[in-house]
């Protein structure tokens, strides 16, 4: 099966970019309302859909999100309408259903994020945030949408690259990007078997 990914991530954006309508939301970030991440994004997918319909069939298609970072930092600060487990959870759901009419998508799937400022051990990683509440609570209530990796749970300093310590190593973006495929298989119902295994397991074992 060939799989085909539309490159439209970008870093360092809060969830009220990704938005059908960004302009509704306050931050106080530096690009606040600037950014309408979520139009183009559809219109990345609207022309790389019809280039690849000509040539192929295609079965499924969907997104995979892992962000939630910057939410984590600006949702304690003045002037920001993202400001809790709520209000994360709408952005995001409005988000997810624009996808789903706009480009008729199958799915959703979350690579969850990772707590960032609860320090560098792997028990903050995975601190309850904003973002992280609401993405597993999101995953809980929507029936298409689907948690595809805690990799990012794991989080510490030994899985991190050691020249930039705020991402990952490549060999661990690997094993994040595993987890993902082999989950979503699943959830899809495209396997009859149940992963084995984690993510994590997968790391440790290496």
């Amino acid at each position: 099966t060939k799989v085909v990914l539309v490159q439209a991530a970008v870093g360092a954006v809060g969830v009220h970019e990704w938005t059908p309508d960004p302009e509704n939301y306050e931050c106080s970030c530096s690009h606040n309302g600037q950014n309408s991440l979520y139009s183009t994004a559809v219109s990345c997918y609207k022309q790389s859909y019809e280039a690849l319909s000509k040539k192929y069939n295609i079965v499924y298609a969907g997104y995979i999100w892992n962000q939630g970072e910057h939410d984590e930092v600006y949702s304690v600060k003045e002037n920001v309408t993202v400001n809790s487990d709520k209000a994360y959870y709408d952005a995001y759901k409005s988000m997810h259903d624009g996808f789903m009419s706009e480009l008729k998508l199958d799915f959703g799937g979350i690579s969850v994020v990772r707590a960032d400022k609860a320090g560098s051990s792997s028990q903050g990683s995975m601190s309850l945030t904003v973002a992280r509440n609401a993405q597993y609570k999101l995953c809980n209530d929507i029936d298409n949408l689907y948690m595809i990796s805690t990799v990012s749970e794991t989080c510490d300093t030994s899985i991190m690259d050691q020249v930039n310590t705020i991402h990952y190593s490549q060999y661990v973006f690997n094993i994040m990007g595993d987890d993902c495929a082999q989950n979503l298989y699943y959830s899809l119902g495209l396997s009859s078997e149940e992963r084995a295994f984690s993510g994590l397991e997968v790391y440790a074992k290496n």
